[in-house]
């Protein structure tokens, strides 16, 4: 192209003849415009274009995206946090956490639950309902979590309902946490002794209060001064491995039948411990079904910890919380059923409140189990013990400095009841049909009826509410006194 224009520019500056008539057109043509400045930049982001990219030494445009790709939304769930922190808990981890929590010691006095009064078949089907009816109990409290932006249950109540709400929820926690340091101490009497006497021990030290008494000053009164349990916050892989052993073993027994008549330990158990069915058919339904009932509801408690697996949960969510929740519930129903199923069926209606008492102490695999139960609970109480002692101290204005007084003072206390009542299945028991009628039906229907109430919102979630709110006032009274009057009169037979 240059060489064809160059005699048309020359032929202008009058330095050549005219052009040939081939180059005539070129030479009608005006000169270009030559400029010297330098091509203009630009900062702006260049702009997208849904036409194909042209050919150029520059890099290409990217496509548009689709109508459908922009109108997507990323939900919460799905977005981590602005600064990309994804922090937190995930789901598997939490579940994991959750099925910790809910799976503790209280599983052991299942057998005798269903002993007290009710045939296997309906007992399961007792379990598997308030196994999924305490799932959604949970799922709710993290429902309104997710609403109200709180993060533990004494907050949760003051937000929904007020301060004074608020506040007895925190009472009814701490005295739930009394009940289950009573319970971890009845559990470790019953086993130290057991171990000790298995390993030998003389009778007086082998002897139950000798080896609370033991236990107590030994092992749970220095943990319980401990200022930092951080430590003791990885033994809880302990419990769950201890369960799953002791589940494992039970299914043993019951299938290469030890403990059956004419089975190697059957002879070496006292008359009360041994195998009996007194006449009762499989589907046997009695006054004493409620035993069974406030059993489960100390099973299946951890409700007043849902606030705080919401707040850990990593891109928390209501769908999120509700998935951990199913899953977490689910593997303890199986648990719970697997206990169940192998101590009433090794041992009937002689199953104790502890089913591990009633396992032979010669018995190497039993006092494995009992190792297990009772390293778990060791390293556990300090746990729950500190939430005893913090709500004595809140809701009773303790100073600090009397720290040590209040722990020797608690620990006493629990100690001393302890060596008074022997059957860890009747505290349980009753702290589940008082507690767990509260914490697991009664609070979780109060407050989702007041967010409600409170957003103007009518369903039919909320008339379930209060058939939850009953259930639960009726599982109180009637549990706690069918609880009391099986274990200290004959008149429920």
């Amino acid at each position: 192209m240059l060489l064809l224009l160059l005699p048309s520019l020359a032929w202008r500056c009058g330095t050549s003849p005219r052009p040939p008539a081939p180059l005539a057109a070129f030479a009608a043509l005006p000169p270009p415009r030559l400029s010297c400045a330098p091509p203009r930049l630009s900062c702006a982001p260049p702009r997208h274009s849904c036409a194909p990219p042209r050919l150029s030494n520059a890099p290409p445009r990217l496509p548009c995206a689709s109508p459908a790709h922009r109108a997507r939304t990323i939900t919460a769930s799905e977005r981590p946090d602005a600064d990309g922190d994804e922090s937190g808990a995930s789901m598997v981890q939490s579940s994991f956490n959750l099925v910790k929590n809910v799976a503790g010691a209280g599983v052991l006095s299942l057998p005798a639950g269903v002993a007290a009064g009710t045939g296997l078949a309906p007992a399961l089907a007792v379990l598997l309902a308030l196994g999924v009816y305490s799932a959604y109990t949970f799922t709710l409290l993290g429902r309104l979590c997710a609403e109200t932006g709180q993060s533990s249950f004494k907050g949760l109540g003051e937000a929904t309902i007020g301060p004074r709400f608020g506040a007895m929820m925190d009472a009814t926690c701490t005295l739930k946490t009394f009940f289950t340091c009573l319970a971890y101490s009845l559990v470790l009497a019953d086993s130290s002794s057991a171990i000790l006497a298995a390993a030998g021990a003389p009778a007086l030290l082998a002897a139950r209060p000798s080896a609370l008494l033991l236990i107590t000053l030994g092992a749970l009164l220095p943990l319980c001064l401990l200022k930092q349990l951080a430590v003791l916050s990885y033994t809880s892989l302990l419990g769950v491995g201890a369960l799953a052993y002791t589940t494992a073993f039970m299914v043993t027994r019951l299938l290469d039948g030890s403990y059956a008549a004419g089975g190697v330990y059957y002879a070496l158990l006292a008359a009360e411990l041994r195998p009996s069915w007194g006449g009762r058919g499989i589907w046997h339904v009695s006054m004493k079904s409620v035993v069974l009932a406030c059993s489960l509801s100390t099973a299946f408690i951890a409700h007043y910890n849902a606030p705080k697996f919401y707040a850990s949960l990593r891109r928390a969510s209501a769908e999120r919380f509700s998935r951990v929740s199913a899953a977490s519930f689910g593997v303890a129903i199986a648990l719970f059923t697997a206990v169940t199923c192998a101590g009433y069926l090794t041992f009937g209606s002689a199953s104790q409140g502890l089913i591990l008492n009633n396992y032979a102490t010669c018995d190497p695999l039993a006092t494995a189990a009992r190792v297990a139960i009772a390293s778990s609970i060791v390293f556990t109480y300090p746990l729950a013990f500190t939430g005893l002692r913090d709500g004595v101290q809140s809701l009773f204005r303790v100073p600090e400095s009397a720290r040590l007084q209040l722990t020797s003072a608690l620990l006493a206390t629990v100690t001393a009841l302890a060596l008074v009542v022997r059957d860890v299945g009747f505290v349980n028991n009753l702290g589940g049909s008082i507690f767990g009628a509260l914490i697991i039906y009664i609070f979780p229907g109060r407050l989702f009826l007041a967010a409600r109430r409170a957003q103007g919102v009518r369903s039919f979630e909320q008339l379930f509410a209060k058939i939850t709110i009953g259930a639960g006032v009726l599982l109180a009274v009637l549990g706690s006194a069918v609880t009391i009057l099986k274990q200290y009169t004959r008149l429920l037979g």
